[in-house]
């Protein structure tokens, strides 16, 4: 039997695994960050003025800041490239927009090319993690919204491609009362159940492990465990 879990626990769990598995990293090859940090933001941002770099951070002339936080190196598309995580600072960030801002781009290490759009997640916490198939490599994000104590969340598996990052699954409306863990090779699905809570509007509740799905590189899907 599986032990319930609060909510307070699972985004703990969730957010350890933010680091990008499932492709091997070099460091050794990491490009100088002060030196490139320059083309990688110009080439994800170009709508951005940016007026100021230091280290992996850079500022634009409305003082709004973006950080390097990850490369990760890998085969994404094709061989030697390396896939760029950026983030805002949480609190340069209102509410509405999202404590959890974090920006994807792939580049090619030989030249520095950008050959991916940039995918945009947002949030009040989230995760991701790299999913390898036979034929694509995919990202899937998870992320949980809090507003007046009550917290949803939805989560997709995006296929990397050179022209968009696909969404290939689920629907959003597939996350109602539910919540996600990522493992190194699966996905933990929890279903929320209330608790009864005296003199509020808003009632506690807890999570509790609903079903495990474990991804299967031949398929490129999660499949149910038995």
């Amino acid at each position: 039997m599986h032990r319930p879990i609060t909510i307070t626990v699972l985004l703990s769990i969730v957010l350890v695994a933010a680091a990008l598995a499932g492709c091997s990293t070099d460091n050794q090859k990491a490009p100088a960050i002060a030196g490139e940090c320059e083309t990688i933001f110009a080439q994800m941002f170009p709508e951005f003025d940016f007026t100021h770099y230091e280290g992996n951070y850079a500022r634009t002339a409305a003082g709004e800041t973006f950080f390097i936080e990850r490369i990760t190196f890998g085969e994404f598309i094709a061989e030697q490239q390396m896939m760029v995580l950026v983030r805002r600072p949480a609190d340069e960030l209102a509410h509405a927009q999202g404590f959890y801002n974090a920006y994807l781009a792939v580049f090619n290490v030989h030249d520095g090319k950008m050959v991916t759009p940039v995918l945009h997640c947002v949030a009040d916490e989230g995760a991701m993690q790299i999913f390898s198939g036979q034929r694509h490599n995919y990202l899937f994000f998870a992320g949980s919204t809090t507003y007046q104590g009550w917290s949803s969340w939805d989560g997709a598996l995006y296929r990397i491609t050179a022209t968009a990052w696909e969404k290939v699954w689920p629907e959003a409306s597939d996350w109602e009362n539910r919540a996600v863990q990522i493992g190194q090779d699966r996905l933990l699905v929890y279903r929320m159940e209330l608790l009864p809570r005296e003199n509020t509007l808003i009632p506690d509740c807890r999570y509790v492990l609903d079903m495990e799905l474990v991804w299967n590189a031949a398929d490129e899907c999660f499949i149910a465990c038995q």
